[in-house]
């Protein structure tokens, strides 16, 4: 049996409480409920939790107001979630505890950010979503492509297709008529009707899969480049799609361990959200009504009326009383034939108002860093890297040394450039970035002063922070001489030269790097291996599988979910074009190295990609590929070494970002089958772009990258390909066998010791002290930190550290609800727009229009845009 309530709507004298038990007891978010209430001055409208608090209080008796009595006789009811009242039984009550407890297992950072609602019949692939999905794709893959082969480039963000495409799909539904078009079998609609939530962030996991450079760039390039070979465009093309395959595959080994565990919480896919949110919700139009109006609905005459009032110096609370109601009071009457506001009418209201003023604060962040960004990257460069000592002995090359953020160690640096910042200071979590910045005064405060004094790794020959190669007297190695004619190792030629030598910065980096390997297998094993075995076992053992039943999956259940055969054929396709391409000759790869290399790829996915969704640091493992292939294929063609670096990388690489723009579909109440197509869909369309740029680049731009002329812009000067091709002599012609017995680079190989064994000292203190919290004391991220080659920047840690301190930790902490939750993410997805955004006004005004150039004055220094006034 079921009645209903109605309430008084005054929206003028209204406030909004908390949801104090979502937030203090991590109960579930109930719908609202329309609920009758006599008219007073004035009303303070409640949380739908709270209410359900005040009802089950109740039921027991506890309830009571200005010295009335407990319930005699309880009143048994529910909310349900289609947003009644009830009578209640067992079943019902046990179906709503358990929706609750679906809800809790949520961590608090996703029930904060993610919604509960989903409609299941929301379009998804539509005509409009192929066409515009198709656009950013397109742009986004000509743009990236061409910045990997820029000193310095716009990165192509999603969070401006996100914006871009919001709009676009806006106008198209508002603009273009609702014709179809018969294809065979299917009808396409050029106007689909409303532009839905689904079909949006499927645009945006489109672009995240094609819109960007993709690494089999390494191997065309630096083949025509430094080995004056051209490589079949279609070998070319095949061999993209098939690595980025490869690791879309893999992504079947993580996904029930990092997509449908709720304990994974992935921060990057949760501000994608975020903004996803704001820019839906900036659409929401409700009818709010004018004045205030009883609303009544007709109560069974088998219950005693409710009466419901206020204590009017508690926001927030309402007592309920049952009984015959009072004079006074306005009881709810079946004579009262008004229609009861919707389910979550309230909620609803205050969602739109809290989104509005979201959206604005996303356009004036996003505006004001767009602005901003002109100065420090354009009129007033002094800003990128504030030298406060240079300020006072501008002169004196030790200060210089000490304070520079630029060829410097950075010490009390500061900068106001928001691309030496980004959004990790709001989406990595605190104890990261504490991490990180230790690493960093580790590697910048401690070591460099000790190599550049003490004479480290041979610090008073070679320059300190260099990347390059070098001979023993320090000048610079020339690798192609010991090359035979076909490119392989020259013995003899090499006993003339010597050995390959490189800075002291990029020496340690590389014994970090091999640290921070062992480290992620070792601390996966000890603080979660039971949880992976259980997932690997389930899913290809024949064990149980894991089934996840937190509020997410359980609303996910609804949709089929992608097949594992789909990830099986995806495999065989991609292995079957490339080892053709191997046995044609065209990797320069023997055949059972290739294999090795999917292998390793896989046993990399699992603790490489926890760390990444976890904490949103990714742990690159380029080098110890590279190392690996060196010890079982020494003195072969380089570019063996970088196809086995493609390959095995894009394993994991490739697959950690499908995993999280999986995570991103499961937020969103996504269907996963559509995910999976969207992914792939990106990369047919964006791979020949990606391709065709590169082949542009080549025939243009190829005297500058060589080093035959000298680019005026010094932007097309090759940078990356050469770093790829340098490691690639190093690891892969010269081989580490023959470097490791080199005094200089003996000592490398222990850092596989050193990051076997930190996990094991965290795993005992962690059980030794469980309070204090030493499970957060990474070691993983603390190497791959100090394995990061800052080469001559370390402006923008120091700044980083005191916005994180401020966003992560003190408003976190102290204005979580206030502050934090409604608009911490937006912040920091405008900031990245922005700065994104401005960084194709800059390319655009300096790379394409040559006439734009600033004027050198004070805080645009010909010699020193530091004033630090010492070569």
């Amino acid at each position: 049996m079921s009645f209903g309530l109605g309430i008084l709507n005054t929206p003028t004298s209204a406030t909004y409480a908390p949801l104090r038990n979502e937030e203090d007891h991590g109960h579930a978010r109930s719908p609202s409920y329309g609920m009758g209430m006599p008219s007073r001055p004035s009303i303070e409208l409640f949380s739908s939790s709270t209410l359900r608090d005040d009802i089950f209080k109740e039921k027991q008796g506890q309830l009571s107001d200005d010295g009335d009595e407990g319930l005699d006789t309880p009143l048994i009811a529910s909310a349900t979630r289609q947003g009644r009242f009830v009578e209640d039984g067992a079943e019902e009550k046990n179906e709503d505890a358990d929706d609750e407890d679906r809800y809790t297992e949520l961590p608090k950072a996703v029930r904060e950010v993610v919604d509960m609602d989903d409609d299941p019949n929301e379009p998804t692939m539509t005509f409009r979503y192929f066409i515009l999905s198709s656009f950013f794709v397109i742009m986004g893959a000509f743009l990236s492509q061409m910045g990997w082969f820029r000193t310095t480039h716009a990165p192509f963000s999603t969070f401006i297709v996100a914006i871009a495409s919001h709009y676009f799909g806006r106008w198209w539904e508002q603009l273009l008529p609702d014709w179809s078009l018969r294809v065979g079998p299917w009808t396409l609609s050029l106007n689909p009707g409303p532009f839905g939530m689904k079909e949006h962030v499927l645009i945006v996991l489109t672009a995240g899969a094609g819109a960007h450079s993709n690494m089999g760039e390494i191997l065309v390039s630096v083949k025509e480049i430094f080995y004056e070979e051209s490589m079949n465009p279609m070998y070319a093309i095949l061999f993209m799609w098939a690595s980025m395959w490869t690791g879309f595959s893999y992504a079947a080994f993580a996904r029930n361990f990092l997509v449908y565990n709720p304990e994974i919480p992935w921060p990057t896919a949760l501000q994608q959200v975020a903004v996803f949110k704001a820019l839906r919700g900036s659409r929401a139009k409700m009818q709010l009504p004018k004045t205030p109006t009883v609303v009544s609905a007709p109560v069974s005459r088998h219950h005693t009326p409710v009466t419901a009032r206020f204590r009017g110096n508690t926001p927030g609370r309402a007592k309920f009383t049952v009984g015959t109601p009072s004079p006074a009071a306005s009881p709810i009457t079946a004579a009262s034939p008004s229609p009861s506001p919707p389910p979550g009418f309230f909620q609803q209201r205050e969602a739109a108002k809290l989104r509005s003023i979201q959206m604005k604060v996303f356009w004036v962040v996003f505006l004001a860093i767009f602005v901003w960004q002109f100065l420090p990257e354009f009129a007033f460069p002094m800003l990128s890297s504030l030298a406060l000592f240079c300020w006072f002995a501008p002169r004196s090359a030790a200060v210089k040394f000490i304070g520079s953020g630029i060829g410097g160690m950075g010490f009390l640096n500061f900068t106001l450039d928001w691309s030496n910042v980004t959004s990790l200071v709001i989406t990595q979590p605190w104890y990261v970035q504490v991490i990180i910045f230790i690493a960093f005064m580790i590697n910048c405060w401690v070591l460099i002063p000790i190599a550049k004094f003490g004479h480290m790794w041979g610090g008073d020959t070679f320059d300190v922070m260099s990347n390059k190669l070098f001979t023993e007297n320090g000048t610079h190695y020339p690798f192609h001489k010991i090359m035979t004619p076909t490119a392989e190792f020259n013995a003899t030629a090499f006993e003339e030269i010597g050995m390959v030598r490189a800075g002291p910065q990029y020496m340690w980096g590389l014994f970090f790097q091999y640290a921070s390997y062992t480290s992620a297998l070792v601390w996966l094993g000890l603080f979660h291996g039971d949880d992976v075995w259980k997932v690997l076992k389930g899913q290809f053992g024949g064990g149980k599988k894991i089934v996840y039943n937190d509020k997410l999956n359980w609303i996910m259940k609804t949709y089929k979910e992608v097949p594992l055969k789909w990830y099986i054929i995806l495999f065989v396709i991609s292995f079957t074009i490339n080892f053709l391409l191997v046995l044609k000759g065209e990797l320069y790869l023997p055949w059972w190295t290739y294999i090795i290399a999917l292998i390793i790829g896989a046993t990399f996915l699992l603790p490489m990609g926890f760390v990444y969704a976890v904490s949103g640091f990714g742990v690159h493992v380029g080098i110890l590929n590279e190392l690996i292939f060196g010890y079982m294929a020494p003195s072969k063609h380089p570019l063996a070494s970088l196809v086995y670096r493609t390959v095995s990388g894009q394993c994991w690489y490739r697959a950690a970002t499908i995993l999280e723009d999986q995570k991103i579909g499961h937020y969103l109440h996504i269907p996963p089958r559509d995910v999976f197509f969207s992914q792939i869909w990106g990369s047919i369309i964006g791979i020949p772009v990606n391709y065709i740029t590169i082949r542009w680049i080549l025939d243009t731009k190829m005297d500058y990258l060589t080093g035959k002329e000298k680019d005026p812009l010094n932007q097309w000067t090759g940078q990356t390909p050469n770093a790829y091709n340098s490691a690639a002599v190093q690891y892969g012609l010269v081989g580490p066998a023959r470097l490791f017995r080199h005094p200089a680079y003996a000592p490398l190989p222990l850092g596989f010791i050193l990051g076997a064994a930190a996990p094991f000292l965290v795993f005992y203190l962690h059980k030794r002290f469980p309070k204090r919290k030493f499970h957060l004391w990474n070691s993983t991220i603390l190497f791959s930190s100090m394995g990061h080659f800052r080469g001559y920047i370390s402006t923008g840690p120091l700044t980083s550290i005191i916005l994180g301190f401020i966003a992560r930790f003190w408003l976190f902490r102290f204005h979580h609800d206030d502050i934090w939750k409604p608009f911490a993410y937006m912040f920091g997805a405008a900031s990245d727009a922005g700065f994104n955004l401005n960084m194709l006004f800059m390319f655009l005004l300096t790379s394409v229009f040559h006439k734009f150039k600033m004027p050198h004055w004070w805080g645009n220094d010909a010699s020193s845009i530091e004033r630090c006034f010492v070569n």
